[in-house]
């Protein structure tokens, strides 16, 4: 019987181990305190937005907003100020509710437990995790008090549209602190915890109201109101007005990409002033030329999504467009989406073949070679016999693009694609010389501008200066940064005399501006899923990548056209100011290796 108790002790232990192994403390966490807020500002040092604890004020456990409690625990915890952080009659009417559904519809989370998760622990699913959570959970109620732990959860919970804390988000969403709310709006601001991006006041307005309902419903049904009261706050649901946002020209994106950077270089829980690289004349135009391009053509031509890049030569970031509405979704189909390259990746290609001595006035066949059980096709070229890769550049033809891969070898390709930045993965095959790897708008903007940059490697960048509240400074980027030759002087100068031959009489000739436009590629992936366009200007180089969330086809449309129009219309949008101002400044000074 003892050898047997001393195995269970000893498993006991091990598995307790395992448990408290990396527990966080929960020292670092006060009742009157909130998120870090930072505020974020172009390169002007202009208010471009923020993240954290927007405009808020802290809530403390002895101005907790009746009407904020009172509806919070209704739809969210109603044994709360029962339990002790574990709710095991809760979890019991979860288990059986999911069980009759055959599904899971129900959670049985206190709030103590969300505290837990949101603050402490990473959203990973295991039994590991949720073990941690109750013993954290166990830990908070045994050091605050119920209303300790409310104001915790009231200041640092996240609302939604870049909104931490009840108290920002009544000034977001109802233009006035939490203090004043009712309880028809409080119902609302505690309705969003269900789903964020689905409820959001500024999406689904209809939808946030039936889940306000449900919350009134709830109250009714645990006799906090009456029923005359519920009816009441019902129809005061169905009236009330929301503020109306601002879109900031959908700087959302810019923004989160900003707070990966600022992750990786500061760490720090100060409230923060964060001045960036970001250009608002040059993002509200292309955010502009965006919208209307793709609202306008969206039924014709059904294409919903884009994203551009606007990339200084020193790998400034000076405007990034995700998506046409950020509060819809943040998902950043310029930093984050991977979309087949098409034509796009023929830079690659070229560069490989004049690395290996090919020249621009050198002829290959532009009929599409036979090769094994794959031939490749010409799109919109009648083949002629013989053309130089000077004329297969600019009308971006199949075959020459095939042939000159099968003449050097489709390592060397991927050899050069890799240099520039792309990680692929990439099929060792012709093609591959197509534009069948797939990656992200950023990645081959990035690789683009190697050439705008005399053939120096850079590295994207968005954050200048980083001040705390007392103005102190905390980071600043360096004057100077080292960078290595990736392509040399004569590789570029050939390559970049394609890229204006494509620009002025090719593929991308419909968007070519005299006196501002110095070189472009189109792009087109197969079944016109993807279409691009990237195109320099002095100092900048802007993409524009074009198409639908799910992969569905658009109706033929290639990178000369809609991407090479919303290019145009970018440009156009500010030409004035640059005529008049000169265009946005060049390069950083860099050491040369």
């Amino acid at each position: 019987m003892l050898p047997f108790l001393a195995f269970f002790f000893i498993v006991f232990l091990f598995v307790g181990a395992w448990l408290l192994q990396g527990l966080p403390s929960i020292d670092q966490v006060k009742p009157g305190s909130k998120r870090q807020s930072i505020v974020y500002l172009n390169r002007h040092r202009q208010e471009i937005g923020r993240h954290g604890d927007l405009t808020g004020e802290t809530i403390q456990p002895n101005t907790i907003p009746a009407s904020l409690k009172t509806t919070l625990l209704a739809i969210e915890d109603s044994r709360f100020m029962e339990h002790h952080g574990i709710d095991i009659y809760g979890l019991f009417r979860a288990f059986i509710k999911n069980i009759t559904s055959r599904s899971i519809v129900q959670g049985g989370s206190t709030i103590t437990q969300q505290i837990a998760k949101n603050i402490f622990l990473t959203p990973e699913r295991s039994l590991k995790r949720k073990v941690q959570e109750l013993i954290i959970a166990w830990k908070l109620e045994n050091k605050f008090s119920k209303n300790q732990l409310l104001a915790i959860y009231f200041n640092r919970v996240y609302l939604g549209s870049g909104v931490y804390g009840v108290d920002a988000a009544a000034q977001e969403y109802f233009g006035k602190p939490a203090s004043r709310l009712t309880l028809a709006e409080s119902a609302l601001i505690v309705s969003l915890l269900k789903a964020l991006s689905r409820l959001s006041p500024f999406v689904n307005p209809d939808k946030l109201r039936q889940r306000g309902k449900l919350v009134i419903t709830r109250m009714v049904q645990q006799n906090t109101i009456t029923p005359a009261l519920g009816k009441t706050l019902e129809k005061q649901i169905d009236t009330l007005k929301f503020q109306p946002r601002s879109l900031r020209d959908n700087t959302g994106y810019f923004i989160d990409y900003a707070r990966q950077e600022l992750a990786s270089i500061l760490k720090t829980d100060e409230d923060l002033i964060v001045t960036t690289t970001l250009n608002s004349t040059l993002q509200h135009n292309a955010n502009t030329a965006l919208q209307t391009q793709i609202s306008e053509n969206q039924a014709s031509l059904n294409v919903s999504q884009g994203a551009f890049v606007g990339l200084q030569h020193d790998g400034a970031i000076v405007a990034l467009v995700g998506g046409l509405d950020y509060y819809r979704s943040s998902y950043n189909r310029a930093w984050q989406s991977q979309r087949q390259y098409g034509s796009i990746f023929k830079l690659f290609v070229y560069l490989a073949g004049l690395e290996h001595g090919l020249k621009l006035t050198d002829m290959f066949s532009d009929t599409p070679p036979k090769l094994q059980n794959w031939q490749p096709r010409n799109y919109g070229w009648r083949a002629r016999g013989q053309i130089s890769l000077l004329d297969g550049f600019t009308y971006s033809v199949n075959a020459i693009a095939v042939r000159i891969a099968h003449h050097v070898g489709i390592q060397p390709v991927i050899e050069v694609a890799k240099r520039l930045g792309l990680s692929g993965p990439f099929e060792p095959n012709l093609s591959t010389a197509l534009g069948s790897t797939s990656g992200s708008l950023l990645t081959i903007t990035k690789a683009y501008t190697t050439l705008a940059n005399d053939g120096y490697d850079l590295e994207p960048y968005c954050i200048l200066e980083v001040h705390n509240l007392k103005g102190q400074l905390l980071y600043q980027r360096p004057s100077t940064t080292t960078s290595r030759l990736l392509l040399t002087p004569d590789i570029v100068q050939q390559m970049t005399t394609l890229l204006q031959s494509s620009n002025q009489i090719g593929t991308g000739r419909r968007a070519y501006i005299a006196g501002i436009s110095k070189g472009s590629k189109t792009g087109t992936s197969q079944n016109y899923k993807d279409a691009w366009f990237m195109g320099f200007t002095p100092t900048l180089t802007l993409s524009v990548w074009v198409g639908n969330d799910d992969g569905a086809p658009m109706k033929r449309i290639t990178g000369g056209r809609l991407p090479a129009q919303i290019w145009r219309q970018t440009i156009l949008s500010g030409l004035p100011k640059i005529r008049k101002t000169g265009s946005f400044p060049g390069k950083n000074s860099r050491n040369l290796v």
